[in-house]
């Protein structure tokens, strides 16, 4: 399949004065909501501001977690505290301090119930996010950089050494470390599925590792870039994966040849996040960049034609 490229966007949001550093759709779609190095959080519908959550420093990340109980998102941000906040709202339900340093990124665990982030201070932590009380600290030799949680209850954290780490969340306890990359693990992403992690970062390259049946990690292909990674993500049904390098972001196919099917070329700085939101047959992708902006892609095509592409193999 010749390589496509996309320079149009569905929508394009200049919203934020500073870097934007995150971006994350929520579990429904409806709601977008972006980080930024401007100190605030906000949450798009359609393109239109919902709502703004001012911080005292910058803010590097922001996710969800969506439950029957309640719909929360969280904040990692440069003064060391993870923020819950509702998502509907906006509102600050609680502040998680522990950290004695910057927090890069956080993640929600046990559906909802706890969060793990981790922090330049050399830890990840780990807390209840009802009570706000913290549970584990897990403690490294360097800074770390990156989280991803599992379903299953397995947190994978990168760290500057260029070494993954899987944490038991209900213990606090590492599973497993190995040696990943040779730079800084700027990001990790689970598949949706579970059985994929994919990691990248300063050695200009993402990993992905397939998980064996005896519950270990084994590496399944090297994607070389040209720059530093600095943000990957699966598509919800682990047919794309896509990942940004420098002000481009690359969508390749997940299995069989691993082949880059499409390029998104329209930032005009590097491109920090990446987040996929399939609706039906339409799938869109959102991503933030340093030249301010967010901007959202429909990428239905890519993902049809990968479908008819392995269908044919």
């Amino acid at each position: 399949m010749p390589l496509k490229v996309i320079r149009d966007p569905k929508k394009k949001i200049q919203s934020h004065n500073n870097w934007v550093r995150g971006v994350a759709y929520a579990p429904d779609g409806l709601c977008l909501a972006t980080a930024s190095t401007d100190k605030t959080v906000k949450c798009f519908e359609d393109g239109k501001e919902l709502f703004k959550v001012q911080h005292p420093d910058w803010v590097w990340h922001v996710c969800f977690s969506y439950t029957a109980r309640r719909k929360r998102m969280a904040t990692a941000c440069l003064d060391g505290i993870v923020r819950i906040l509702e998502a509907t709202t906006g509102r600050v339900v609680k502040e998680l301090s522990g950290h004695t340093g910057t927090v890069n990124c956080c993640a929600f665990a046990e559906e909802g119930e706890t969060i793990v982030s981790v922090s330049f201070d050399q830890t990840a932590r780990i807390f209840n996010v009802g009570s706000g009380k913290l549970l584990y600290t897990i403690e490294y030799q360097c800074p770390v950089l990156s989280v991803a949680v599992s379903s299953t209850g397995s947190a994978f954290t990168g760290d500057t050494s260029g070494t993954i780490r899987e944490i038991d969340v209900k213990t606090g306890g590492v599973v497993r470390t190995w040696k990943a990359h040779r730079g800084h693990i700027e990001v990790l992403a689970l598949s949706a599925g579970g059985d994929m992690l994919a990691s990248a970062g300063g050695d200009e390259c993402v990993i992905v590792w397939r998980k064996t049946a005896g519950g270990g990690w084994e590496e399944e292909e090297t994607l070389i870039h040209n720059d530093v990674v600095n943000a990957v993500a699966f598509s919800p049904d682990d047919s794309i994966l896509g990942s940004a390098s420098d002000n481009g972001v690359q969508l390749y196919e997940v299995g069989g040849e691993w082949e880059e099917q499409a390029n998104i070329e329209f930032h005009q700085d590097q491109v920090n996040g990446i987040s996929f939101f399939a609706n039906g047959p339409r799938l869109s992708v959102a991503t933030a960049s340093d030249d301010k902006s967010v901007c959202v892609w429909d990428v239905s095509a890519v993902s049809v034609a990968m479908k008819v592409l392995k269908a044919k193999r």
